[in-house]
């Protein structure tokens, strides 16, 4: 660290940041008077440091990970895979940066117009730095951005946020960080305030730098100028040369490209033409072999919100980029991983191969016995969500997957999942994937995605619930043939990779009264028709148990059974009554927020949904996946669903999510712990 005078302050932090509670849960704020301080990162001689010893970093551009309680959680989850794959740096925006597509503007501001630095922004910066430090490591924190500077009333409001920024810094004692104070300093077209832009560029970073300093004098600081801008790049204070794009790595100084040259665009983000993705490899050898320097790739894919993709941003990493049905950036944390290492703080170290197995082993196997679920032959309580587009790309996949310790820890022990995608909520209706080919066979890449969820969700002792054809999707089969070619071969793919721990809907919303076309999936002769795609599945996955899912209709006489011969699994939807006798499963609850308005919902409709899981939790022989616009839909007026995350608590716009639906499982009955819920109230939990 540059030698600093260090000056006394009595100025307190006005409002009390408290740090995100511990483990594999994540979310729950827990408020303390005082904080641990985190490992610190220092710069020594051109060289970073965090904890007192030397350590290479490599970065990804989180941009927008601040933007609601969603983003955040998102990026949490993904800290492990990160760091799995050598990346031990992110790198996040306060005032978040370009909003990719369709909306430049889409980013969040954490500042109000005066500068005071919003409580809820504070609270999930220190949660991500917190559990950045867990892994060992490093989160490079970016304050004014263009596009969004202009949002600060004057130079007084750019004081006061650098200030309030900087203290809680220093009260928090959140010290893995470096700073980004002006992100793309005399940008062009883009910048408001004279501070940010030329003349007398270096006395005005100078000048910023100073007010950071004066309360955080032991935090790294650098200003990212404009890669086209002639400003100077050194200026008074400066701790960290911050440059962007292709500019050339100086020889002297701890040097961060905070922005790599993006190979992939908004509007078809996670795209990559060959030449692309070679361009990222060879700027990745650049940065290895300059040893005062970090690199933060940057993508489309991971920085813009909706994006063409309709899910961005993307914290996981997705596929490799060669085209629309694989996009991602896995060929980067790939490169991290063969030519740095997995990190493992302090140090990276040799990644073993992957393994892939020829030979499947054996899942849980669900059942039903006397109208109970049990698994592995342990009675089981099921609590469920909807993810029913879970399986649309890799990314939305992976983001699946991330998210099934926080179901765990919040007693959510069943996800829903269809191989053709079912609603896809708004704007557009037909954003949901379709599994089968026109001929009914099952694409290898669904396949994948499948297997992977289900593996990963007995790993935790969980239940899947697997449909397969869907509404919208339907017409998309050729013929009847097509239809039995579905169901059977999904069926023999479950029994040959011995995937036991699921149980199947095979028609989603059966008689649907405008989004049916195949004659078999309509009324009249629905017990028949049902008894004989039943019978189709069965004779190839004897040991699975199915049922199909009428269209719920409150008018009696124009309700398609939700029994039939050759049953196992009685499944209703929405507001249907629950049967008395059989294996109940709701895979639909009533959605009560739209598409439109995602993950927002009135004190009204909280209150009648807390009385349907009352109702479930009720009649043992009854199970319920929620449903709701914000986990099921595909980018929604939030702009980055599905969420399987929980967010926030559904109060309003800047609170999207569902937390109230896994608290309640969590607090009325229990963590999972295969085979049983735990009782919170009996185990020590901060």
């Amino acid at each position: 660290m540059s030698s600093r005078v260090s000056i006394a302050f009595t100025l307190l932090l006005t409002l009390s940041y408290g740090p995100m509670c511990p483990g594999r849960a994540v979310g729950a704020a827990v408020r303390e008077a005082s904080a641990e301080p985190t490992r610190e990162f220092e710069v020594r001689q051109g060289r970073a440091f965090l904890g007192g010893v030397p350590v290479r970093l490599w970065g990804l551009r989180c941009g927008h990970a601040l933007m609601d309680q969603a983003m955040t959680e998102r990026c949490v989850e993904n800290l492990d895979n990160m760091a799995a794959h050598g990346i031990n740096l992110i790198e996040v925006y306060l005032q978040g940066a370009n909003g990719g597509y369709p909306n430049l503007q889409a980013g969040k501001n954490a500042f109000g117009e005066t500068g005071d630095l919003k409580p809820e922004f504070a609270e999930r910066l220190e949660w991500l730095v917190r559990e950045a430090d867990k892994r060992g490591m490093v989160v490079l924190v970016g304050f004014l951005s263009p596009l969004k500077d202009e949002e600060l009333m004057d130079e007084a409001a750019i004081r006061r946020a650098i200030e309030a920024t900087a203290r809680l810094f220093e009260t928090r004692r959140l010290r893995n960080v470096l700073v980004d104070l002006l992100y793309e300093f005399d940008h062009p077209r883009r910048i408001d305030h004279a501070i940010y832009r030329e003349p007398e560029g270096a006395a005005k970073k100078g000048q910023v730098a100073g007010w950071f300093h004066a309360i955080a004098p032991r935090i790294e600081v650098g200003i990212t100028t404009a890669a086209e801008s002639k400003a100077p790049r050194d200026f008074p204070g400066m701790d960290v040369r911050l440059i962007q794009k292709g500019e050339a790595i100086p020889s002297d100084g701890f040097v961060v490209n905070v922005e790599s040259t993006k190979g992939d665009e908004f509007d078809n983000d996670g795209v990559f033409t060959p030449a692309a993705r070679d361009a990222v490899r060879r700027d990745c050898e650049r940065f290895l072999a300059a040893p005062n320097s970090a690199l933060v790739f940057n993508s489309a894919f991971s920085q813009g919100i909706t994006n063409w993709s309709g899910t961005a941003p993307h914290f996981e990493m997705g596929g490799d980029g060669t085209g629309p049905d694989d996009r991602g950036v896995r060929f980067y944390y790939n490169w991290v991983r063969d030519h740095a290492g997995r990190w493992q703080y302090p140090r990276h170290v040799k990644a073993d191969p992957e393994v892939i197995s020829e030979l499947p082993t054996p899942t849980r196997e669900f059942e039903i016995r006397n109208d109970r679920a049990f698994l592995g032959g342990q009675e089981v309580d099921l609590w469920g969500l909807r993810c029913a587009n879970a399986l649309m790309s890799q990314a939305v996949a992976e983001r699946h997957v991330r998210a099934l310790d926080n179901m765990v820890e919040h007693g959510i022990n069943l996800i829903g999942v269809y191989v053709q995608g079912s609603n896809p909520g708004w704007p557009n209706l037909l954003a949901s994937k379709n599994g089968y080919t026109a001929e009914g066979q099952l694409k290898p890449e669904i396949a994948r995605r499948l297997e992977w969820i289900v593996r990963e969700a007995d790993k935790r002792g969980m239940v899947v619930m697997v449909g397969l054809c869907s509404p919208r999707k339907d017409q998309e089969f050729r013929d009847e043939e097509a239809v039995k070619t579905a169901v059977q071969e999904t069926a023999r793919f479950l029994v040959r990779r011995k995937l036991k721990n699921v149980f199947v809907d095979i028609m989603h919303e059966y008689n649907h009264p405008a989004r049916i076309t195949r004659d078999i999936f309509r009324e009249p002769e629905g017990p028949e028709k049902k008894a004989k795609l039943t019978a189709w599945f069965r004779a190839e996955a004897p040991d699975i148990e199915a049922g199909v899912c009428p269209t719920w209709n409150p008018k009696q006489e124009l309700q398609s059974a939700d029994s039939y011969p050759g049953m196992q699994v009685r499944i209703i939807q929405k507001e249907a009554p629950i049967p008395p006798d059989g294996f109940v499963v709701n895979v639909e609850t009533h959605r009560l927020e739209p598409y439109s308005h995602d993950g927002i919902f009135t004190t009204a409709q909280l209150a009648t949904m807390r009385s349907d899981f009352d109702q479930y939790k009720a009649a043992p022989n009854a199970v319920m996946l929620f449903h709701s616009g914000y986990c099921m839909g595909i980018t929604n007026e939030s702009g980055t669903a599905p969420h399987p995350e929980m967010g926030g608590d559904g109060t309003g716009p800047d609170d999207r999510g569902i937390r109230f639906y896994f608290n309640w499982v969590r607090d009325d009955i229990g963590r999972w712990e295969y085979p049983k819920h735990v009782n919170i109230k009996k185990v020590s939990r901060r």
